[in-house]
């Protein structure tokens, strides 16, 4: 193969790569994210209703206001109960809780 077709083989290589590259954020285009705040340690499940966040922290459950988003605010907490919450629904004031060996519980809203 002779040097120009080599050269115009590299080129074309190199043009298919820069192509398929996708494309990177300048600066100004990447979201600053900044901690307000901070709830709980590890979330393990979670459930939103109108303005309500009900958030399972370990063996508790927290509430928060999130009718302004961008100031969420605690508005109450339940009791510790006896294992880590693992999964969370609420429906019609009532949330229902399993956790773990304590099995499911309810409580009023």
């Amino acid at each position: 193969m002779s040097l120009t077709r080599r050269l115009a083989v590299a080129l074309t290589a190199l043009v298919v790569l820069a192509a398929s590259v996708p494309p990177t954020l300048a600066d100004e285009d990447v979201p600053r994210l900044q901690l307000d705040a901070q709830v709980g340690g590890e979330p393990t499940a979670l459930a939103v209703v109108g303005s309500w966040l009900y958030l399972a922290i370990g063996t508790r459950v927290e509430v928060l206001d999130i009718s302004r988003p961008s100031r969420p605010s605690l508005a109450g907490a339940s009791r510790p109960l006896p294992n880590v919450v693992t999964s969370l629904v609420v429906s019609d004031g009532y949330a229902y809780l399993a956790d773990g060996w304590g099995g499911l519980r309810f409580r009023r809203g």
